[in-house]
């Protein structure tokens, strides 16, 4: 890591953007955006905590949506993740309770399920394989390893990278936001407490990146000479990096998360940076969190009563007028969010 700073501005590393009002209806409501991924002129948004997708078009106007929760033929209790199959146009959706997979064409319409013999965190398609994470445990037992391969009709085919059970007593206490299992460009898969970025080919695994943070690398003997809560404590006190997640690999620059952060590796000119969040520079807002759209692109998220409040805040300090205050002009603090989608500058443009 060549240096860690507090923000960026986006134009720096990312091509313009416009906002896209999501429009706001019973049926489009979204509480909170886990997943977000776009095909087709088409965004899916994915709502774990309301158990549903939402599907726009770029516009933000919406079009459909899956929810099918009961005990019935074809329905859910819970939803664990979502996955947008881009080759065969299909999302599928990472049921627990039953534990299944179930998919859909582009149009919200049921194709088909495939029942597995567990439940799983997250779950992508690539070819007639399904590669799905594990949770490192699972009512108080750990698991072995830490992916699975199914078959397509769900059966376990093949187990890759085993579990540390060291680190599965910590777990609990240190939590991320995004991605480990993530297919955009490429298939890649990231794990906790492991500063390594996996690519995934054909059931082949291999190290496709090491990440040297630094000062800020967990030491190889933290969890030796602490007990699980101390580690915990060493660890935020020197923000040591434990997850890397969200991984967006293009042909200029490979773009992460972790926990301290979103982290720019530029390939052309050797340097790994981090920084804290991402500067909207038109609209002031500070921008962290961001979720992998495509190959080249990713989603911040602002829910419009946020801006409203920061609307609020900017008119105390100025009657000058601002930006920021036609973007809220179009909204009500009820609305749905909106997104600001950036697309990675191509080669040379940095």
């Amino acid at each position: 890591m060549d240096k860690y700073e507090r923000s960026v501005i986006d134009s720096a590393y990312f091509e313009a953007y416009r906002p896209i009002y999501l429009e706001t209806r019973e049926e489009s409501l979204i509480r909170r955006a886990e997943t977000i991924r776009l095909d087709d002129s088409l965004l899916f948004i994915f709502d774990k905590g309301l158990k549903k997708l939402v599907i726009f078009n770029t516009d933000g106007k919406y079009l459909n949506h899956i929810q099918r929760i009961g005990r019935g033929p074809n329905e859910y209790l819970q939803l664990t993740s979502f996955f947008l199959d881009r080759i065969n146009k299909q999302i599928l959706l990472l049921c627990d309770k039953p534990y299944k997979i179930q998919i859909y064409d582009y149009s919200g319409k049921f194709v088909k399920e495939i029942h597995t013999k567990k439940l799983y965190l997250e779950a992508v398609r690539d070819g007639n394989y399904y590669y799905c994470r594990n949770f490192e445990a699972f009512n108080n037992e750990p698991n072995p390893f830490h992916l699975e391969v199914l078959d397509a009709e769900g059966n376990i085919i093949e187990r890759h990278l085993p579990i540390n059970p060291d680190y599965t007593s910590i777990n609990k206490f240190l939590s991320h936001r995004g991605q480990l299992l993530n297919k955009n460009s490429s298939l890649f898969f990231t794990k906790r407490f492991d500063n390594r970025i996996y690519s995934i080919r054909e059931n082949e695994i291999s190290v496709k990146y090491a990440i040297d943070f630094g000062p800020h690398t967990i030491p190889d003997n933290l969890f030796n000479a602490h007990s699980p809560e101390d580690a915990v404590d060493e660890i935020q006190a020197q923000y040591y990096v434990y997850s890397i997640y969200d991984v967006i690999d293009t042909e200029q620059l490979l773009l992460f998360q972790t926990n301290l952060g979103i982290f720019l590796y530029d390939k052309q000119k050797q340097e790994l940076q981090g920084f804290k969040s991402i500067t909207n520079d038109r609209f002031n807002f500070t921008l962290s969190n961001y979720l992998p759209v495509d190959a080249n692109k990713i989603a911040f998220i602002e829910y419009a009563a946020t801006i409203k409040t920061h609307e609020r805040l900017l008119k105390k300090r100025s009657s000058q007028k601002l930006p920021l205050y036609d973007l809220s002009s179009k909204i009500k603090a009820s609305d749905n969010p909106v997104l600001f989608i950036y697309e990675v500058k191509p080669p040379g443009a940095f």
